[in-house]
């Protein structure tokens, strides 16, 4: 998976609420992101990191 972003002033963060220009998804591609994002499913960066950490995900260095 990867972390894709996409940037719309004022977006608002459906977890917290608060209004964002930078939202993130964990996705497969970048048209799944995108779906995603169309369903409102983005995170702002506080709640994106909170995710992670409570999901117990770890960064992997890309090999290949």
């Amino acid at each position: 998976m990867r972390v894709y972003m996409i940037h719309e002033d004022g977006a608002k963060c459906p977890s917290c609420g608060w209004r964002v220009s930078r939202l993130y998804v964990l996705a497969d591609s970048a048209e799944e992101a995108g779906k995603l994002f169309d369903e409102g499913l983005g995170l702002c960066a506080d709640c994106f990191l909170e995710m992670l950490i409570e999901g117990d995900y770890e960064v992997a260095e890309k090999h290949g």
